[in-house]
């Protein structure tokens, strides 16, 4: 059965359950919940490569793509492609589903440190809280 603990009555539940299965020698099993990313966090990737794409294309660069010979602008799906999802895939090759939050906090921190590399560019990883709350002030002046 399934407590939500942070429910004062559930938490009681839970506690005399378990005491139950404590005192009366049964096998139990527990199983650790991780955290999955949250829609925060997945909008503030977006924003961030934006950020980069703004910077990239700001300075003038472009890249060519395999097979074509043309420069392209970039923007934040290509910067995903080419840089975050490959990054993805060689940190957690046999991750199918998507990333738990230490996974996604541990790929932000590489992530950084790769456009730090190739691009020379070092920028925080935004706090889209803190952004929207921002954007929300701004537009009430």
């Amino acid at each position: 059965m399934k407590y939500n603990l942070s429910n004062t009555t559930e938490q009681e539940l839970a506690i005399k359950q378990f005491y139950y299965l404590l005192n009366n020698e049964k096998n139990i099993e527990l199983d650790e919940i991780e955290e999955v990313r949250t829609g925060l966090q997945s909008r503030s990737r977006w924003l961030y490569l934006t950020m980069i794409a703004t910077i990239l294309n700001e300075r003038g660069e472009t890249f060519q793509t395999k097979g074509l010979n043309i420069d392209i602008a970039y923007t934040k799906d290509n910067l995903y492609s080419n840089y975050w999802q490959a990054l993805r895939l060689n940190m957690y090759p046999n991750k199918k589903k998507q990333l738990n939050t230490k996974e996604f906090c541990d790929l932000v921190e590489i992530a950084g440190m790769m456009f730090v590399k190739v691009f020379q560019i070092s920028i925080p990883f935004p706090n889209l809280q803190d952004f929207l709350h921002k954007k929300d002030s701004e537009n009430m002046l």
